[in-house]
């Protein structure tokens, strides 16, 4: 490790915690760990903001799922990947899938 740098280690552990804790379905103690993890963290790898926006969405944490789709998106996250969550299209009613599109497309290069 190099010094002054963040220990990736523990943050995969820390991750795999929040996934235990998905898999129990337990969703906020797992929401709260990927928040833990966000504010830890300066870089974030796309796939747990995604997990993490899937998580808020479920949970009605609309404003932090909109938070977390527009990170992952800035980190890459594709519009096939966005449209195989199928918890996107369903749980989030007061969005339509075109709204999600243009969501994407705005965020995508920012």
């Amino acid at each position: 490790m190099l010094s002054g740098q963040p220990n990736y280690s523990s943050y995969h552990k820390q991750i795999q915690e929040a996934e235990r804790l998905l898999l129990k379905e337990v969703y906020p103690s797992a929401l709260e760990r990927y928040e833990k993890v966000f504010e830890t963290y300066p870089f974030v790898f796309k796939r747990d903001y995604a997990i993490a926006f899937q998580v808020a969405l479920v949970q009605g944490e609309k404003e932090k799922a909109s938070l977390y789709l527009q990170r992952a998106i800035q980190g890459g996250f594709s519009w096939k990947a966005i449209k195989s969550c199928k918890k996107v299209f369903q749980v989030h009613p007061t969005l339509s899938r075109q709204d999600i599109k243009e969501f994407y497309l705005k965020n995508r290069d920012s």
